[in-house]
């Protein structure tokens, strides 16, 4: 009998320690963005009795499907990615007087402008939390570029100069980025979620013509972010 236990015993010393469990790996997520930026813009000269208002609806997408990991979304800085803008715009021109607005843009008549389709590119965006210890989780864009338009629907006078959207917004009265508090521990749940945020706001320039301000904006904005972690296999696949 005693033979039996030196041999047990010394099988146990023989066989490998158990190792302890590694820790799971963080998640990588799927990621798929729909915005919206809605804005009228006015300018008026009280003196010439011309009011012309801009108006434009701009949908925003991601240009083509894209990761992140839970790491990246972690710390928003450098996480950069291309989207696509669908601009629809139109221009109103209200005269006060005979022949007001006949030496405005578009010859002073109102028009819908149509539907064009321009890209953002990823010099100018940014997703995730704010940084590595805040519940804040911000989605930001940003386009300086020729005008879709080429100068014919308002904005600016020139086609050569550059129209603007920004959901950076510092002056609409909104956070800057729009953010929304999110629990960080939802980047390692191994679950889809989906982070929403929607708001309003107006600014001024603060110049003035002819004593009114020019010009006035009013803009609303949403966005919606879905999170959906890629199964550990094609992570490790898309990661490479």
């Amino acid at each position: 009998m005693r033979k039996v236990w030196l041999i047990l015993g010394a099988l146990a010393l023989a066989l490998p320690a158990a190792t302890a469990a590694a820790p799971p790996k963080l998640p990588v997520f799927n990621v798929t963005i729909r915005a919206t930026m809605d804005e009228t813009r006015n300018w008026e000269d009280d003196v010439q009795g011309c009011l012309e208002s801009v108006t434009r609806h701009i949908e925003i997408e991601n240009a083509k499907p894209f990761t992140l990991s839970a790491s990246q979304l972690g710390h928003a800085k450098g996480n950069l990615f291309a989207l696509v803008a669908t601009e629809t715009r139109s221009i109103t021109f209200t005269a006060s007087k005979a022949n007001a607005c006949v030496g405005w843009p578009n010859g002073g008549q109102s028009a819908d402008c149509g539907t064009v389709t321009y890209s953002i590119a990823a010099s100018g965006t940014g997703l995730g939390f704010l940084s590595l210890k805040t519940d804040k989780f911000g989605f930001g864009y940003a386009r300086i570029g020729a005008d879709p338009y080429h100068g014919n629907c308002g904005l600016i006078a020139n086609p050569g100069q550059t129209t603007i959207i920004d959901h950076y917004p510092a002056g609409l009265g909104l956070p800057t980025p729009t953010t929304v508090a999110v629990n960080r521990n939802k980047l390692t749940t191994h679950k889809a979620f989906v982070v929403t945020y929607s708001g309003s706001g107006q600014w001024s320039d603060g110049g003035l013509s002819n004593g009114s301000p020019q010009p006035l904006s009013q803009v609303a904005v949403s966005w919606q972010v879905k999170l959906i972690p890629v199964p550990l296999f094609r992570a490790v696949r898309q990661l490479r």
